[in-house]
């Protein structure tokens, strides 16, 4: 496949996917792992979006351990 048009080339996240990258990248320096994984990812959309953490919390997920 091959993609023609303006633009191309130009594309950059948006502020919201920056700030739940950069959140995920603290997360994984905590845990001391090797690399980003999607529970680091869960975990930071969790912290850094208001709208994730309050439909999260409709179904009692948090990030508390039990």
């Amino acid at each position: 496949p091959k993609v023609n048009g303006t633009g191309v080339g130009n594309l950059y996240p948006s502020r919201d996917f920056e700030k739940v990258f950069n959140k995920s990248e603290d997360i994984r320096e905590e845990f001391k792992d090797s690399y980003i994984s999607v529970e680091h990812v869960f975990l930071a959309l969790m912290k850094v979006d208001r709208k994730v953490r309050n439909v999260l919390s409709k179904f009692d997920i948090n990030e508390q351990i039990r």
